[in-house]
């Protein structure tokens, strides 16, 4: 207790050393963080989406594979039944023919009559071989789509299950690296194609602290150099409270800013050791609670910190774009 007076003693002298001028910059530079940090939010949701709407695209084009390998068939029983017609029409031909020759020298309504039943016959005969072509023209054409949809199908598949291994790699990694921690401490998973690393606030900071404290330090430290070696996954740090309103100290209003600023902290020690392009910082306040806020024990849990690794889509993005 006679620590927590002191820190909050040591804080008010802070801000009365303070000039008005600099403390409205600094106020600035937080609203203006804030705002591109929602921008970022923004653009991971929407990359989420685009994610999202490429898996449901592969599931009808696999569904229409289907319905047209279906259609190949019938097109090939059609074709069948069309030339055995055909076969038919010329054998009945012939024997018009023969008959043609054989009461050629008879006169009268007979010899018109079998005159008109050939031509008939060889009209229909031409109509029939004109279907048949047509038949097969159609499944000449239903193959090759057919065969340029397998190949676009398959591409796609092979992309996603390459992901899907990387993201069981990247957790079997992690794992590794933070070996020595407590489960209560922190938890890795794979949620939706990501790497969710979940630290609690026991980890990693004090009540209403946003420095890191040294067992903290060391885990990001842990994970950063995991992270290192994966130059193809993009990293989200997303802080989370619990919905206990905030005693305001120093710049910091709410659990937004609390959030926020803790997540930056984290920022910082990771960007020690992976390139800092790749790190999205966001504050998400008490608004995404894993558990309840009505017990202590839930609480504790939504207190917390989420590093979320994303692998690289641009390859997956690229075939859909060129198709």
């Amino acid at each position: 207790m006679r620590k927590l007076v002191f820190q909050f003693l040591t804080i008010l002298l802070f801000i009365s050393c303070v000039s008005n001028k600099e403390f409205a910059k600094l106020q600035n530079e937080l609203k203006q963080n804030e705002k591109a940090q929602a921008s970022l939010a923004v653009k991971l949701t929407e990359l989420i989406k685009e994610n999202t709407n490429n898996k449901q695209e592969l599931a009808v084009l696999k569904r229409a594979y289907k319905r047209w390998a279906n259609d190949s068939i019938t097109i090939a029983e059609s074709l069948t039944e069309a030339n055995e017609a055909l076969d038919a029409l010329r054998k009945s031909n012939q024997t018009l023919k023969g008959n043609y020759e054989e009461l050629l020298n008879h006169s009268g309504s007979r010899h018109q009559k079998l005159i008109r039943q050939l031509g008939e016959k060889e009209q229909l005969l031409k109509q029939q071989e004109l279907a048949v072509n047509d038949q097969k023209n159609k499944l000449v054409n239903l193959e090759k789509t057919l065969s340029q949809r397998e190949a676009r199908v398959q591409e796609l598949e092979a992309i996603i299950q390459k992901q899907e291994e990387s993201v069981g790699q990247l957790k079997e990694k992690i794992t590794s690296a933070l070996i020595g921690f407590d489960d209560s401490e922190l938890s890795v998973e794979v949620k939706d194609g990501k790497v969710y690393v979940s630290l609690s606030n026991k980890l990693l900071f004090k009540s209403g602290s946003i420095s890191v404290d040294p067992k903290g330090v060391e885990a990001l430290k842990k994970l950063g150099a995991a992270l290192s070696q994966n130059s193809d996954v993009n990293i989200l740090i997303e802080g989370h409270t619990d919905a206990d309103q905030f005693a305001a100290k120093s710049s910091m209003k709410d659990n937004w800013d609390l959030s926020v600023l803790r997540a930056t902290s984290i920022v910082r020690i990771l960007s020690k050791e992976v390139a800092p392009e790749r790190i999205t910082c966001a504050g998400r306040g008490e608004y995404v609670p894993v558990a309840s806020n009505e017990t202590v024990e839930g609480k504790s849990k939504n207190r917390r910190t989420e590093i979320i690794l994303t692998p690289d889509l641009s390859a997956l993005f690229e075939i859909l774009d060129a198709n």
